[in-house]
């Protein structure tokens, strides 16, 4: 594991684990919209020796949070209301458009990208109440994702 997987998925010691989720959920986010930023001023690369400076970085960010989603309950994410789920929803936006976008290298990479958006997409709308309109958004983008020839 390199060190950047490893500190984008170690937790914070002496927190408890509804703060952890929250504190490397929002992380993940904050990290994510830095990469838009960084994608709209043209800086991203397929190339980049930087992974955050690259255009897969979405897809390790999509690995994170279903490793991070899938060892804590479900509750411990749904008690930080809907503020968590409007942050799972910009990252998983994201990472779909990454996955219908920018074409993997091999069979695996494209079935583990889709694996890792399907888990997110179905967490995300297993939450309560999500917003109808985020919701058609990415439904649509799961269609187009599904069309994807595996």
């Amino acid at each position: 594991m390199s060190k950047s997987t490893k500190r984008s998925t170690r937790r914070p010691q002496g927190v408890a684990t509804r703060q952890q989720v929250d504190l490397l959920i929002t992380k993940h986010w904050i990290r994510m919209l830095v990469w838009q930023i960084a994608m709209s001023k043209c800086l991203l690369s397929s190339s980049s020796s930087e992974h955050s400076m690259s255009l897969l970085f979405p897809i390790g960010i999509s690995k994170h949070l279903r490793e991070l989603i899938a060892s804590v309950s479900k509750q411990d994410i749904e008690v930080h209301g809907s503020g968590i789920q409007q942050k799972l929803f910009e990252l998983t936006d994201t990472i779909a458009s990454v996955v219908l976008t920018v074409p993997a290298s091999s069979l695996e990479e494209k079935r583990q990208r889709v694996d890792d958006f399907n888990f997110l997409f179905r967490f995300w709308k297993s939450l309560p109440r999500p917003n109808s309109v985020q919701q058609e958004l990415l439904e649509g983008k799961h269609s187009r994702i599904a069309g994807i020839e595996l």
